[in-house]
């Protein structure tokens, strides 16, 4: 019979190795070469394994799960005796500009924080149990719930708060909260989960950043906890503003019923009011909501946002027909100009809207030296003949459009519009 090599090496015994019976010095000289995580996990693998390692892992705990001190000073500035990553820092260096030293995000030296940011329970739980602070801060200014937040990790979001993470603490450099991460990422669980938690709903822009992105059914929740629909930011953003941009038909109804008239005249920090923001460039030319707010008796329909634009302005700049016709009946006036010195008539004449030009020059709108090409549309507009087969052409065009907005308009608004107290002009 031949000899084999496999008949010289020593036989495998029958029964399993357990780790729990080595003894304590050499379990110990492993765990050495383990990081923190491996040592977590290999502590976990044996019951009797994780009360030898209990000493190691509580001095790592508190030793390597942030970030050297080094690493913290590209973004901040500590006294002598604070902790980084744990005590508020003297001092931010990036925060007028909202952007951390480096990515955003856990590195690969924060245990804890990757840990965190990749949904991995036991290794949180692991540290946490070791009295780390739920409250700690990564390089970046993130804290740990934020990143459990941004990374959409649910389950990562329940254990921090069991652990005692404040669902309202800000992070350091962006002044971010937990609930305007949940809103912005549009997970309405966590930020129901937060909400729950007494997070602070009325914190700065909370409430306009919830009404943006959030359903119907989850800002309700934050007004039962407390939440304030005419709350101001100090950016001067509402919630209105946020409805308004959202074009939610729906919460535009339930919100403009409840805030104080004094809310719809608002400046965002484009000194833009929500009249302005529904008659913007992204706002739909077809949406209600410019029409509605026009109509708005508490709507002050003359103010200028930054560059000197008013309501009137850009309905006509945007070709709201209808909205524009509306303003003037409203009594808007009609010559203030922008900071570019454009009237509502330069705009109407620029844009070949005839018909908005001759109620414009009808309810007293003052004549400007106009351009050689504008003269033509003005000296039509005055009664002249039609200089040209394009004008009929844009005549044509512009009558018909009003005619079919007009109808969508009124149609909008009599699905839409709820409540009294507003004025009702006949288009």
């Amino acid at each position: 019979m031949a000899h084999t090599v496999d008949q010289d090496k020593p036989s495998l015994p029958q029964t399993p190795i357990n780790l729990g019976d080595l003894p304590a010095e050499l379990t110990l000289q492993i765990g050495q070469y383990l990081d923190t995580r491996s040592l977590l996990r290999f502590a976990r693998s044996c019951h009797s394994l994780y009360s030898v390692f209990d000493q190691e892992i509580t001095h790592r705990a508190q030793v390597v799960y942030l970030a050297p001190l080094h690493q913290y000073e590209e973004n901040f500035i500590f006294d002598k005796d604070q902790r980084p990553g744990i005590d508020e820092p003297v001092f931010s260096l990036h925060a007028s500009y909202g952007v951390p030293a480096g990515e955003f995000g856990a590195t690969d030296a924060e245990v804890l924080g990757m840990a965190v940011e990749k949904g991995e329970l036991d290794i949180a739980r692991g540290l946490l149990g070791r009295n780390v602070d739920p409250n700690a801060y990564v390089v970046s200014g993130e804290r740990l719930l934020s990143l459990a937040v941004q990374s959409r990790r649910v389950d990562m979001v329940k254990l921090l708060l069991e652990y005692g993470a404040d669902a309202s603490r800000l992070d350091l450099v962006t002044e971010t909260s937990p609930l305007v991460h949940a809103a912005r990422v549009k997970d309405d669980e966590i930020v129901r989960i937060l909400i729950s938690a007494s997070a602070d709903v009325n914190a700065d822009g909370v409430m306009p950043t919830l009404a943006f992105y959030c359903s119907v059914e989850t800002v309700r929740m934050a007004v039962e906890y407390g939440g304030d629909l005419a709350c101001v930011s100090v950016s001067g953003k509402t919630v209105l503003h946020s409805v308004v941009a959202r074009e939610d038909a729906r919460l535009f109804a339930w919100v403009v019923d409840q805030i104080p008239p004094c809310v719809l005249n608002a400046r965002n920090d484009l000194d833009q009011t929500a009249l302005h923001v529904a008659l913007g460039d992204e706002a739909r030319v077809l949406s209600p909501f410019a029409m509605l707010l026009a109509c708005h008796a508490a709507m002050n329909v003359d103010v200028q946002d930054m560059w000197g634009y008013t309501a009137l302005h850009l309905a006509v700049r945007t070709g709201r027909f209808v909205v524009a016709k509306s303003l003037i009946e409203r009594g808007a006036d009609l010559n203030i100009l922008s900071m570019h010195g454009e009237s509502a008539l330069h705009l109407a004449t620029a844009s070949k809207l005839v018909s908005i030009a001759r109620l414009l020059l009808a309810r007293g709108a003052v004549r400007f030296s106009a351009a050689p090409a504008d003269s033509l549309i003005l000296d039509w507009v005055d009664g002249s003949e039609e200089t040209s087969l394009s004008s009929r052409r844009s005549s044509w065009s512009e009558h018909t459009e009003i005619d079919w907005e007009e109808d969508l308009a009124q149609t909008a608004i009599g699905s839409c519009w709820r409540g009294s107290g507003h004025v009702r002009t006949h288009l």
